[in-house]
């Protein structure tokens, strides 16, 4: 993570985050610990921690995708594992840019289950996007959308 993130509390996910957002050479365990390493030191070397992380990222992936290589990984998988990082991270508020798609209804679903799991954990969310889901979000959520602000 960014240094300014880590003294602002405030994190950035760009659009397409199971594209961008991972590092395709390291395992999901491994993305998410170089994400906290700047925030917890040596999480590599506390088997305690690395216990604790396993069971919180399996809850919110829904399954153990610790050693998983991302490559094998499916794209709903690949999405999760990107917002599992910041959920994980706890900002004190998401910045997410397009995270709907309108184009892939499973990708939107899971975006939108990941945003409401911020939520739940005290995050605050600023939505800018093109799109907006039609279910709706609720909680502590602003929508910057066509020019206006919405809070939820």
């Amino acid at each position: 993570m960014p240094q300014e993130v880590k003294h602002s509390g405030l994190g950035i996910m760009e659009d397409h985050p199971h594209s961008r957002m991972v590092l395709w050479h390291m395992t999901a365990f491994d993305n998410i610990a170089f994400s906290l390493s700047s925030k917890v030191p040596f999480l590599w070397l506390r088997r305690k921690l690395q216990h604790s992380l396993r069971q919180e990222m399996a809850s919110l992936c829904g399954e153990d995708l610790w050693d998983s290589t991302l490559r094998t990984l499916s794209l709903m998988q690949l999405q999760k594992l990107a917002y599992c990082k910041w959920i994980l991270y706890r900002p004190h508020a998401m910045v997410c840019l397009d995270p709907f798609t309108g184009m892939d209804s499973q990708i939107d679903q899971v975006t939108e289950q990941m945003i409401q799991e911020m939520l739940r954990r005290d995050i605050a969310v600023l939505i800018v996007s093109t799109y907006l889901p039609t279910s709706g979000l609720t909680g502590k959520t602003g929508y910057l959308w066509d020019g206006e602000f919405t809070k939820t």
